[in-house]
């Protein structure tokens, strides 16, 4: 497979604002690296609060709709 290095490359080249990173180190502290492809800095979080923070993180980035 390609590179982490390509992976994140390709990923920032699209529309992605986050992207998830889940290696052996991750695996083993039941972490996962979300790193912001707009600030460029990236922050390990448990894996039972990966869903609600993520979910978090969009609603707080997504224009709300106005009818």
């Amino acid at each position: 497979g390609r590179s982490l290095k390509a992976q994140l490359r390709e990923a920032d080249s699209g529309r992605w604002r986050w992207v998830a990173i889940l290696g052996d180190t991750e695996l083993r502290e039941r972490k996962i690296s979300v790193k912001d492809l707009e600030q460029g800095d990236q922050q390990e979080l448990a894996w039972d609060l990966f869903i609600e923070e993520m979910a978090e993180r969009n609603r707080e980035t997504t224009p709300a709709c106005h009818s």
